[in-house]
């Protein structure tokens, strides 16, 4: 009978529109450093409670049986698994919904940034505040071989980020629209 009651206040502590027309009420913290947090308790005085007259029979009914206050931990924790167990459901959701769009989007993701170290390619040494070239660099090899490093990983990638080409009746080609295409062109 008890559990049930509970249970009925847990429901309408969720509604959040109830949360919302709450009255402000401060909660008497019990705790010690003696105390297990096993034992530890947050506790609600139910006086305020029964003063507030937007409070439904039924919730009425179940305070008047407390003592002073309410234990609110096992409540809290009830909702609080209720609510990571939403969160947990919805995300799920929302990745099986956005999955193709998210595969698409992370392959697109993966060739720009490999395009755009082709792009800004420069050396280590460069970066640096007051950096010098090593004894002996060969800029024209060693870019070169960054490069070809470079193409090789955006090859292994493939290009879904290429817009394809038609040719009409008369022989004129026309590439196709990108939504990165404003991005490539900026970077060109």
């Amino acid at each position: 009978m008890f559990e049930a009651e509970e249970a009925k206040l847990l429901e309408e502590l969720c509604n959040y529109s109830q949360h919302k027309f709450l009255p402000y009420l401060n909660p008497a913290w019990q705790f010690s450093q003696t105390v297990p947090l096993a034992e530890f308790q947050f506790r609600l005085r139910v006086e305020p409670l029964l003063k507030w007259d937007s409070l439904n029979a039924e919730v009425r009914m179940f305070l008047e049986r407390q003592e002073n206050s309410i234990d609110l931990r096992p409540i809290i924790g009830r909702y609080t698994s209720l609510v990571r167990e939403f969160y947990n459901w919805f995300w799920l959701k929302v990745e099986e919904k956005m999955a193709p769009e998210r595969i698409e989007y992370d392959a697109h993701v993966a060739e720009f940034m490999v395009y755009g170290e082709e792009v800004f390619l420069t050396p280590d040494w460069f970066r640096k505040a007051g950096g010098e070239p090593p004894p002996g660099w060969d800029g024209a090899h060693w870019r070169c071989r960054s490069l070809s490093e470079i193409r090789q990983r955006r090859w292994a990638l493939g290009h879904r980020a290429f817009r394809g080409i038609t040719v009409d009746s008369q022989g004129v080609a026309e590439v196709g629209a990108h939504p990165w295409t404003p991005i490539l062109l900026r970077v060109q």
